[in-house]
């Protein structure tokens, strides 16, 4: 009897070394798990902050192109409804509301292109920064015998950087190609993982079958507005419509993925002119004498600022036409003051 009671004795001891030896790796393999995700979380931020201050680089950079490389975890991008917008590597997220960054929604890792583009009216508002997938194809179609779809075309690819090259090597480009419009059904689907056409000023055509399972939208560019198209199969289904000012928002148009991304990033940079306008107002005051009347350009900034607050929030059609008008107008005022050989205003 003494020897069965030493031998439970003995199994109850094993069961709770067992028990023990669980317990505590368990609690190894919790501190181990949580201090490899906070070193990770810890990662992301760093990467966060490393590719934020790429991009504020780019911003201060007017009109150049850089190559920005994307950490393996990708980059995202979003906007909501209401226009929170933030960028996110895994779960570090940094809003970047006060900056106008035109894109796709998600960078995969590699090298993509940094783009910045100043936008004038007449002044210089902002610098729009467009960013690039080397992972999209671009096709710009076009119609011959249409001078406007013609000098769109010839716009937009004098506006484009030239590939980047390091060492002989190219490090980022803008994969493009500029097709006559009876030929879009002619074009064949090759290794991208997206493709977007961009129709200047001519409607969308069908595509040819082998992108049907392929990953692909459009936009129509007309002469007031932007149109913004998802594909269906081999065709395309109209899903909204945008407006423009300027040649610099056509390119934001072009190289953002969605107009809720592209509307957000307008909205903000039209914040931003009514703010800068404003301070033109007071200047303009501070500038008045008898032998200088800023009178009328005083009167024209005063209608900007009102008019962009008002376009910050609805960009109505007629009101964003307005706004052209108004810069060459404020255009003109600035030259007849110098001409008068009083201080301009910008």
């Amino acid at each position: 009897m003494g020897m069965s009671e030493k031998g439970v004795e003995i199994q109850l001891h094993w069961i709770f070394v067992m028990i023990a030896g669980a317990l505590i790796l368990a609690f190894f393999i919790t501190i181990a798990t949580k201090q490899r995700a906070l070193s990770q979380e810890k990662l992301q931020w760093t990467l966060a902050t490393s590719v934020e201050s790429v991009l504020t680089s780019a911003l201060l950079s007017k009109g150049a192109a850089q190559p920005i490389p994307i950490p393996s975890q990708g980059l995202d991008f979003s906007c909501s409804k209401t226009c929170d917008c933030a960028m996110n590597i895994g779960g570090a997220r940094r809003p970047f509301g006060l900056m106008q960054i035109f894109g796709p929604s998600r960078l995969n890792k590699g090298s993509a292109l940094v783009w910045s583009i100043p936008w004038n009216i007449p002044y210089r508002v902002s610098n729009f920064l467009i960013l690039v997938s080397p992972e999209t194809k671009y096709f710009f179609v076009y119609n011959p015998s249409d001078s406007q779809s013609k000098a769109l075309l010839s716009q937009i690819e004098r506006s484009l950087p030239p590939p980047l090259i390091r060492n002989g090597i190219t490090v980022a480009k803008i994969d493009y190609k500029a097709v006559e419009s009876k030929d879009v059904n002619q074009l064949v689907a090759e290794d991208y993982s997206h493709y977007r056409f961009v129709f200047l000023n001519t409607p969308p055509s069908p595509l040819d079958r082998s992108f049907r399972k392929e990953s692909a939208d459009a936009i129509v560019i007309t002469k007031d507005s932007i149109e913004f198209y998802s594909k269906s199969k081999s065709s395309f289904i109209q899903e909204g419509l945008a407006t423009y000012a300027g040649l610099p928002s056509i390119l934001a148009a072009i190289f953002s993925d969605s107009q809720n991304r592209y509307s957000c990033g307008i909205r903000s940079a039209l914040n931003r002119l009514s703010y800068i306008s404003s301070l033109y107002v007071d200047r303009s005051r501070s500038l008045f004498s008898d032998r200088c009347d800023y009178t009328t350009i005083n009167r024209l900034l005063s209608e900007q600022s009102s008019l962009a607050g008002q376009l910050s929030r609805d960009l109505e059609l007629s009101r964003v036409n307005r706004l052209v008008g108004l810069q060459q107008a404020l255009e003109r005022e600035n030259r007849r003051l110098v001409e008068q050989s009083c201080p301009e205003m910008f």
